[in-house]
This record gives structure tokens, C-alpha cells and sequence, in this order.
């Protein structure tokens, strides 16, 4: 299978979860974040968090205030960059205007090679 997935129930009891995903595509496109409100039988359009090739390993976690908190890995093989970014509930379910601020809020974590 070429795609991670990081399931999480979020705090608030009208969301039922969040999972991020790569595309099907074999070079792993597209990390985005999707919010289901009935356990994962539907699921929203989604927030692009990354559209590059080769981003993978997404992991999530979400604080008491709301923010979503996102690590993956970017060309892992070569790269070999961890990212993470901040978002909100809100963010996924109006994508339009939450694209450039998940942008700006990316943020280097570590580089291959790096200490």
C-alpha cells in the first residue's frame, strides 16, 4: 500500500475525527486533512496541507485550545525533512480561506543530516 494514515478523534463532540492522507498516486502527493462528523462514513472535502511529491508518515495531535498539530515526513529518502504545521477544525471545513495560513505555518522540524 503506498499511504499512511493518521486517524484522531477531536475534542469537540460535534467532530468525530480528523485523518490525514496521501493521494493513491504512487510519489505521495497531497497530505490533506478531512473531518468526518459521523464516525468516518463521510468525510469533508479536505485542507491541503502539502501538495508536493513524496510527503508521507502524517501524525497529528490536538491540544485542549483546538489547534491541530501536524508532523510528516517530506522525501524521505533524500531530503529526509520533517514538517509540522497548525490548523484548526475550522480550517478544514472552509479550505478556501485556511490554504495560505497552514502554508505560513509550516515550519522546518529537522533535516536529514541536521542536529
Amino acid at each position: 500500500m503506498d499511504r499512511a494514515l493518521s486517524l484522531r478523534r477531536l475534542r469537540e463532540d460535534r467532530s468525530r475525527g480528523r485523518r490525514a492522507r496521501e493521494s493513491r498516486r504512487p510519489h505521495r502527493r497531497k497530505l490533506t486533512a478531512f473531518i468526518s462528523k459521523d464516525d468516518g462514513k463521510t468525510w469533508s472535502s479536505g485542507l491541503v496541507i502539502d501538495e508536493r511529491i513524496s510527503c508521507s508518515y502524517p501524525e497529528a495531535q490536538q491540544s485542549p485550545d483546538g489547534t491541530i498539530y501536524l508532523t510528516w515526513d517530506f522525501n524521505r529518502s533524500k531530503d529526509q525533512e520533517i514538517l509540522m504545521t497548525t490548523f484548526y477544525k475550522e480550517d478544514v471545513l472552509s479550505v478556501s480561506e485556511a490554504t495560505a495560513r497552514v502554508k505560513t505555518n509550516r515550519r522546518l522540524v529537522s533535516k536529514g543530516g541536521m542536529q
